[in-house]
Parts: structure tokens; C-alpha cells; sequence
């Protein structure tokens, strides 16, 4: 539901997590560019995290270690990987990857009328263009204006519901 690299995502701290400004904020020494990344989150998100908080222990996806879980370490980013190839049954004949809910999210975002912009916003890819290196502008509310969009078009394909997409552009 953040639409972040499944690295950044298993690497996650409690810490970084803001619930009173709905947001994450990852430190650019866990960012693939080095620079950090405030990720507005959405209801769906702030639902899902709240759902499985756990004040034991410093990740969101602590390592486990036998039947013990080691809240000072994080899971291994391959389990991820591992996992939907365990279950591949489940998701049908297309073998897939963690980082392709990436490419889902950025196709999805930009069918709900986000502007590339704003999507290459949320994704956290750097701007080599001139204007980029100039526009110091966050998009903090319109990443979260289209986060929110995704999240509930999410629910509206989960749920099998129409109606509540609001797409941003006709």
C-alpha cells in the first residue's frame, strides 16, 4: 500500500512511522537514491499498520529465528520472494515478484489520472532533469492525494465493489 521497494518495506522501523501526520519517513541511508522519502499514508495503509502494530520490537517485519522472533533484526528481503513462490498456486500461472506490485502501483496510479510527476514522486525516483534539480517542492499532498485514490481502487478490486474510485482527471 506505500508503493515503496520491498527492501525499504522489510527494512521498515516502527521509529519512522508518524501516525499523527499519517506518514512515513525513511531515512535516505535505506533509500535506493540516499535521500530520504516522506511516504503520505493512506487509510488502507494506516489500517493495515495499525492492525499488526507491535511495540516489542524495532521492525515491522522482525526476523525469525526457530520459533522465537528476533525484534532487533528484520526479516531476509529474499523470504519475500520466497513466499510467492511457495504459494504460487494461489496467484496463478504468472510467476511474479515483490518489486512488480511497483510497476502495478505506478500503472495503477497513472490510470487513476496521477501525473507521472507525482507518481515518480511516490516511487522516490530521482529528477536528473534541470527542472528537477531546481523544483525543491515536496508533492506531499498530491502523493497523498493518489495514494488514496490506489488504496481505494485497491478495495474496490479486493472488495469486487464499483463506485468508490474517484479518479483524479476525467
Amino acid at each position: 500500500m506505500t508503493d515503496q521497494r520491498p527492501g525499504e518495506v522489510i527494512r521498515a522501523e516502527w521509529s519512522e512511522f508518524d501516525f499523527d501526520s499519517s506518514a512515513w519517513n525513511i531515512p535516505g541511508e535505506k533509500t535506493k537514491n540516499r535521500l530520504s522519502h516522506t511516504v503520505p499514508l493512506s487509510s488502507l495503509a494506516l489500517e493495515i499498520l495499525r492492525d499488526f502494530l507491535r511495540h516489542d520490537g524495532r521492525y515491522l517485519f522482525p526476523a525469525k529465528r526457530g520459533k522465537s522472533i528476533d525484534p532487533d533484526k528484520h526479516m531476509g528481503v529474499s523470504l519475500m520472494s520466497h513466499a510467492i513462490r511457495l504459494h504460487q498456486e494461489i496467484f496463478g500461472k504468472n510467476p511474479w515478484s515483490p518489486h512488480d506490485l511497483r510497476r502495478t502501483a505506478a500503472s495503477g496510479l497513472a490510470s487513476l489520472g496521477v501525473s507521472r510527476l507525482v507518481v515518480s514522486k511516490i516511487l522516490n525516483h530521482k529528477d536528473r532533469n534541470v527542472t528537477g534539480i531546481y523544483d525543491r517542492y515536496r508533492y506531499d499532498s498530491e502523493k497523498r492525494q493518489g495514494l488514496e485514490a490506489w488504496a481505494n481502487k485497491i478495495i474496490e478490486i479486493v472488495e469486487g465493489q464499483n463506485g468508490k474510485v474517484i479518479p483524479l482527471v476525467k
